[in-house]
């Protein structure tokens, strides 16, 4: 199963999701706001930004860049750290 189809699945239980093109990806939008994209092995993150700094400490995650300005509030996550049916976060 690829990215896109495994966030898929895990958000077709969440009321409010819709999927859109955006970026060349699959955008997830909760309550029209961008939330999630999956494209190739990567998922970019909507997150706190003051949690920022702290999730580019994780395996994993690195920092959205767009023209040359990190985007505060914006990670990538690489899809060999994501859970899968065979793991979990709880190891």
């Amino acid at each position: 199963m690829d990215l896109t189809d495994r966030l898929r699945q895990a958000l077709s239980n969440t009321e409010g999701i819709e999927e859109k093109k955006m970026f060349g990806r699959t955008a997830f939008m909760l309550d029209d706001k961008l939330c999630l994209t999956a494209g190739g092995t990567k998922m970019m993150c909507r997150i706190d930004p003051a949690m920022h700094a702290a999730y580019l400490e994780e395996d994993g995650v690195t920092e959205m860049v767009m023209r040359s300005k990190p985007m505060k509030g914006y990670v990538y996550v690489d899809e060999v750290v994501m859970p899968t049916k065979k793991t979990s976060i709880a190891g």
